[in-house]
C-alpha cells in the first residue's frame, strides 16, 4: 500500500497493481500539482457555492458516523474551474486510534453526460409520441368527419336515387294515367254511338207497337222497353262521366255543377260502392256559381272516394253533404266514411308525396298530393279529420260567386 498525507488531513491511499500511484490519478483527475493540491480543503474541489457545499459536506460527514458508510455522486471542480461528475463510496474506518473516512472516486462524467443525453433523448422521443399521436387523432379525426361526410353523401345519394326510382314511377303511372284517359275518351267515344242507334231503335220499336198492336199486348211488353231504356241511361251517365274524367284542358274557369261532378264520380265507382256501402247524399238547395276545372275536380273526388272505399273494410256508410257559407263565399263539400280511420301519426302525413297505407302494388301515394295541389290551385282548402276505428271525415271548401 502506498499512501500519501497532505497538510490539510487528506491522504491518499492506493493498492497494489494499480499501474500509476494513487496520488499520481488523483492529481491528473483535479489538474493540481502536489504543491498545490496540499494547500486545498475539500470545498475547493467542489463545484458550486462553497458555504452550502461546506454544509452538506457536514451533513453527509454525520451520515457516514450513523450510517458507517455512503455512496453519492458529487460535482467536483477541476483546477481551471470546470466542472465534472464524480462518483464517491464512503466508509467509516479506524486505523490505529484515528477514525477516517474512507473515500473511493471514481470519475463518471461520461456516464453522467450520456445519461444527461439519453434522458434528453427519452424527452425528445415522448415529445415526438406525443406530437405524432396528436397528430394521428388529427388525422384520425378528419377521417372520422371524411367517413362521416361519405356516409352522409351516401345516405343522400342513395335518398335521391329513391327519388328518382320513384319519380320514374311516378311518370309512369302519369303515363298509365294519361293513356287511360285518352282510352277512356276512345271507348266512351264508341259506346255512345251504339247507344244512340239503341236509343232511336228502342223508341221506334215502342212507337211502332203502341200503333200497331192491341193495348193490352203493349202493356205487356211495356216493361221490357222500360228495361231496355234504364240500361241505355246508365250506360249514358257511365259515358258521360268517362268523358268528364278524362277531360286533359287546363281551363279552371268554367261554370261547373259540384252536384254533376259528384254523382259521375259516384257512377265510375259504383261497381265497389253497392256491393257493400250504403251511399248518402245531402245537396244543399242554395243557388250558387263555382267555376272550376271539371276534370280536376273529377280526379279530387275520385281519390276521396276510393280512399273511402277501401277504408271500408266490410260493411259502411259513406255520406257525401254540400254546403253554401254566403258569407264567406264557400261552397263546402264534406266526405265522411264508417271506415277503419287514419292514425294520428299518418294523418300528418296523409298529403307527403309517395304516402300510402296500402298494400304494394296498391297505391301509388300520390292521390291526394294530387288533389291538395288541385284544391290548392283552386284557391281552395282541403282538411281531413279522422278516429281510428271511427271513420274518417274530408272536408273540401272552393270559392263561390254569390
Amino acid at each position: 500500500m502506498k499512501s500519501k498525507k497532505f497538510k490539510n488531513g487528506i491522504v491518499l491511499t492506493g493498492g497494489i497493481g494499480t499501474g500509476k500511484s494513487t496520488v499520481a490519478l488523483f492529481l491528473k483527475m483535479y489538474g493540481y500539482t502536489r504543491d498545490e493540491i496540499s494547500n486545498l480543503n475539500p470545498e475547493q474541489l467542489s463545484y458550486g457555492n462553497k458555504k452550502i457545499i461546506k454544509e452538506k459536506r457536514k451533513k453527509i460527514v454525520k451520515e457516514i458516523i450513523n450510517k458507517g458508510k455512503l455512496s453519492l455522486e458529487w460535482r467536483a471542480q477541476k483546477k481551471d474551474g470546470t466542472p465534472f461528475w464524480i462518483n464517491v463510496d464512503l466508509k467509516k474506518i479506524k486505523i490505529g486510534n484515528n477514525n477516517l473516512i474512507l473515500s473511493i472516486i471514481k470519475d463518471i462524467t461520461q456516464q453522467k453526460e450520456d445519461a444527461i443525453q439519453l434522458k434528453l433523448y427519452r424527452n425528445h422521443l415522448k415529445e415526438l409520441v406525443a406530437e405524432k399521436t396528436k397528430q394521428l387523432e388529427q388525422a384520425n379525426e378528419t377521417l372520422k368527419i371524411t367517413n362521416d361526410n361519405l356516409q352522409l353523401q351516401k345516405e343522400e345519394v342513395l335518398a335521391a336515387l329513391e327519388e328518382l326510382q320513384n319519380m320514374q314511377q311516378q311518370l309512369i303511372q302519369t303515363e298509365k294515367l294519361a293513356s287511360l284517359g285518352l282510352l277512356a275518351a276512345g271507348v266512351a267515344h264508341e259506346i255512345n254511338n251504339p247507344l244512340n242507334f239503341i236509343q232511336g231503335g228502342v223508341y221506334a220499336a215502342e212507337n211502332y207497337l203502341q200503333q200497331n198492336i192491341e193495348t193490352k199486348h203493349y202493356e205487356e211488353v211495356k216493361p221490357l222497353f222500360e228495361g231496355i231504356k234504364e240500361g241505355v241511361r246508365r250506360a249514358t251517365d257511365i259515358v258521360t262521366s268517362l268523358n268528364q274524367y278524362s277531360r286533359t284542358d287546363d281551363h279552371d274557369k268554367e261554370k261547373c255543377d259540384i252536384h254533376q261532378i259528384l254523382d259521375n264520380c259516384v257512377v265510375m265507382l259504383n261497381h265497389q260502392i253497392k256491393r257493400k256501402i250504403i251511399l248518402k247524399k245531402e245537396y244543399t238547395d242554395e243557388k250558387h256559381e263555382l267555376r272550376a276545372n271539371e276534370g280536376k275536380l273529377h280526379q279530387v273526388f275520385i281519390n276521396i272516394l276510393q280512399n273511402a272505399i277501401h277504408a271500408i273494410e266490410s260493411e259502411g256508410e259513406i255520406n257525401i253533404k254540400t254546403k253554401v257559407i254566403k258569407d264567406e263565399k264557400k261552397l263546402i263539400v264534406k266526405i265522411s266514411d264508417t271506415g277503419k280511420g287514419i292514425s294520428q301519426q299518418n294523418l300528418e302525413k296523409i298529403f307527403d308525396p309517395f304516402f300510402t297505407t296500402k298494400d304494394v302494388g296498391k297505391g301509388t301515394g300520390l292521390g291526394m298530393s294530387i288533389s291538395l295541389q288541385i284544391i290548392n290551385d283552386h284557391n281552395g282548402e282541403i282538411k281531413y279529420n279522422s278516429v281510428e276505428n271511427k271513420g274518417t271525415e274530408v272536408i273540401i271548401s272552393l270559392p263561390i260567386k254569390n
